[in-house]
């Protein structure tokens, strides 16, 4: 919605700075308004189960959505609004990549320190104002970076932009479902390693670390490879298809290799060594396909980039892939994986 709501003649920097405030103030008014939403929670539930599993299920999916929506959709924004920063040249979409891989690491670092240290050392209250003393930080030196800089905004005008060609729908299609099977994936490889490792806040963060991780480094190789090839559909072909032969790794190894490694975890009582243990076993089955999910994001923008719009189009980008997401987590987790098994939903 970004490129929609806000002008394009607003400097990227400050509309950058007014959204992490936006998300800093957002964490500080859930912070303090949790318990009154836990009460409501509480008065609800009984009356909400009573009507079946349904209606207890929608209402915690509409408190959630209530209290995490107005931070996530700012979020959102953020990567098309520093998109505006750069032409839509091969150079300024390998740029792009770049902030994006960048967000991601970001993300595996505030993944594994709030939930290995923050929230196990301290507390939710003072995990929370760290992340929003953050925010605000981020958004002051982005403000000062906003004065020194100066912004020239691209012409605007709606017939000097070329209209979303084929290649481009059929890019924001395709890397929808890489978003839908790369999420997909992720659901099942949690079900299946937090078996080996332990069903805990833990698994699941390192998963999603690791998984981080590679998206990370393969937006960064996807967004250098963009910049130097000819042809990125083709390279955004070559990305998917060896994501497929990833998934069916992840299968092999999850189903038939890491159950049986001889390997005793109650031999050490130090957790710094079980935990590498548990990164390298993860590491092991969930990197290579990651890996080349995190590739396809910028090549898909370089796909889709025919002198349009910057921010436009990563948004289109970076929304059929959060979508395509969505669809593959709640499709896998409430479908695929009760109805037809992981073996298939793996093969599918």
């Amino acid at each position: 919605l970004l490129p929609r709501v806000v002008p394009h003649s607003w400097h990227p920097l400050r509309v950058y700075a007014v959204l992490e405030l936006g998300i800093a103030l957002a964490a500080v008014i859930l912070l303090y308004q949790l318990p009154s939403v836990g009460d409501f929670y509480v008065r609800s539930f009984a009356s909400s189960n009573a009507k079946g599993w349904q209606t207890s299920v929608f209402l915690r999916a509409g408190i959630a959505g209530a209290c995490l929506l107005p931070p996530t959709i700012l979020m959102g924004g953020t990567l098309p609004a520093i998109a505006r920063w750069f032409r839509s040249t091969p150079s300024g979409i390998a740029n792009t990549g770049f902030f994006y891989s960048a967000n991601i690491f970001g993300a595996v670092f505030g993944c594994l320190m709030a939930s290995f240290y923050l929230l196990r050392v301290h507390d939710m209250v003072f995990a929370t104002q760290v992340a929003v003393g953050i925010n605000i930080a981020v958004a002051g030196i982005a403000l000062l970076a906003s004065r020194r800089l100066c912004y020239v905004p691209v012409p605007t005008d709606r017939q000097s932009l070329p209209k979303k060609s084929l290649s481009s729908l059929v890019a924001f299609l395709a890397i929808g479902l890489s978003g839908f099977a790369a999420l997909g994936a992720e659901v099942v490889w949690t079900r299946e390693l937090s078996l080996l490792l332990g069903a805990t806040v833990y698994t699941f963060s390192l998963i999603l670390a690791v998984f981080l991780i590679a998206l990370g480094l393969g937006s960064v190789l996807g967004a250098t490879w963009s910049r130097r090839t000819s042809s990125p559909s083709l390279a955004f072909t070559a990305c998917q298809i060896a994501a497929a032969a990833g998934v069916l790794w992840a299968a092999c190894i999850t189903a038939n290799s890491l159950p049986y490694w001889p390997i005793d975890v109650s031999l050490s009582t130090n957790p710094w060594l079980t935990f590498q243990l548990d990164v390298v076993r993860v590491a092991w089955a969930v990197f290579p396909p990651a890996l080349c999910w995190g590739a396809s994001f910028p090549l898909a923008l370089a796909t889709a980039a025919h002198g349009q719009d910057t921010s436009k189009m990563v948004a289109f980008a970076y929304a059929a892939n959060t979508l395509g997401a969505i669809f593959g987590s709640i499709g896998c987790s409430w479908f695929a994986i009760p109805w037809l098994g992981i073996q298939v939903t793996h093969q599918l």
